[in-house]
């Protein structure tokens, strides 16, 4: 996963942790760093949530097993493998069902999962408002 600060953090850093989960076991995101490569945490899900960060693309450079020309291979049926989160049959919801399905979540990693998927296949907008929307209650809930 890669994600780059956004205008929201400012001239502050976006993102900082120490977690075996990224590269090297801690990661650092501000506005002067670009696009970074972390690990998918509860806490990095948490600001993406609030703004703090967005995922992007990786860099054509670091994608292994890329095509030297820059082009990418996308698998039959997707942009990405469906993760385990994601549910059986997800492709065909609607985004009334996705709203249902995320209202009850209690999975900060879960609905990380589902929302990259959700960002690299259909890339709906109210979908991934009513995941973010989630997360973002489910951090107030861990912050209470």
């Amino acid at each position: 996963m890669h994600v780059e600060a956004t205008e929201k953090a400012g001239n502050r850093v976006a993102f900082w942790e120490r977690d075996s989960a990224h590269p090297d076991g801690e990661v650092w995101v501000s506005r002067g760093s670009g696009t970074v490569e972390v690990g998918s945490t509860p806490a990095l899900l948490r600001a993406v949530a609030a703004g703090l960060v967005r995922e992007v693309e990786a860099p054509a450079a670091s994608q292994e097993g890329a095509p030297s020309d820059g082009t990418q291979e996308v698998p039959p049926g997707g942009n990405q493998e469906t993760p385990p989160a994601v549910p059986e049959g997800y492709e065909d919801w609607t985004v009334g069902e996705v709203e249902e399905h995320v209202a009850s979540a209690e999975d900060a990693e879960a609905l990380g999962e589902l929302r990259a998927y959700e960002v690299a296949n259909k890339n709906r907008k109210g979908a991934l408002e009513a995941i973010d929307a989630r997360l973002e209650a489910l951090q107030a809930n861990d912050e209470a």
